[in-house]
């Protein structure tokens, strides 16, 4: 058996794995918040995604490494649903605090939107590790409008709030 082959057995061996560790570590996770509050739940959700996002990122450079470029596009298809995922969990989660009274609704806005600028950040960096440069360009494409929309927000409160601690 050749390298390369040895190499892609290896690597075949990688999506399940990975199918693996984020159903164990959702378990582990949601078992850790069992009987806590519906926002420490949330918490658990959201590590439990951004780990997701980071091991798939590891099986994309895996699988590229192993020249099983296709099996990367599987795993890097699968990146920007969780990315939405992520973006509309942290939402919930924020405008939770903000309707607890922990936080202000316009910093909990600040937050959610720092959060996704955050997760097309690492789908862009998966997509293209996946070679998937059209795909990263859309999700790209969705950067600028959203700097601009956290620029203003914040502008806005600087000028109500002088002082107020940003995200």
């Amino acid at each position: 058996v050749g390298m390369d082959e040895e190499a892609k057995q290896v690597a075949s061996e990688i999506r399940p794995l990975i199918k693996q560790i984020e159903a164990q570590q959702k378990r582990h996770l949601t078992m850790a918040a069992q009987g806590n509050s519906k926002f420490q739940l949330q918490k658990a959700n959201m590590k439990s995604m951004h780990l997701s996002m980071d091991f798939k990122y590891a099986a994309i450079k895996s699988l590229r490494h192993a020249g099983m470029d296709e099996e990367a596009k599987q795993v890097a298809s699968e990146i920007r649903p969780l990315m939405k995922q992520i973006e509309a969990q942290h939402k919930r989660h924020f405008l939770t605090m903000a309707a607890q009274g922990n936080e202000s609704p316009a910093i909990a806005n600040l937050k959610s939107m720092h959060t996704s600028l955050m997760s097309k950040y690492f789908a862009i960096k998966s997509l293209r590790g996946a070679g998937m440069d059209e795909e990263a360009k859309e999700v790209a494409s969705e950067i600028r409008p959203l700097m601009k929309e956290i620029e203003k927000i914040e502008m806005e409160l600087k000028k109500t709030q002088p002082g107020v601690q940003l995200p």
